[in-house]
């Protein structure tokens, strides 16, 4: 994966403040790194994002890959 894909703008890290906003930008970054990586997984782009998301406020906005799972599908149906 490019590094440039792994950056973050400001609006992205604001928009996934809420838990929509980070489910959005999931599947804008899951699309995008499968264009380069066909075989990149759901679980790889989460802790890209949890984790630039840990680096810019101190604190990561899932516990877990499984926490996500569930948040969205509770969310979702």
């Amino acid at each position: 994966m490019k590094q440039k894909q792994k950056e973050l703008t400001q609006k992205e890290l604001v928009t996934m403040v809420t838990s929509e906003g980070f489910e959005s930008i999931f599947w804008q970054k899951l699309r995008l790194f499968r264009y380069d990586n066909p075989l990149i997984s759901r679980k790889d782009v989460f802790y890209v994002l949890n984790e630039a998301y840990e680096k810019h406020y101190k604190k990561p906005r899932y516990k877990s890959y499984d926490a996500f799972r569930m948040a969205m599908k509770r969310r979702n149906s």
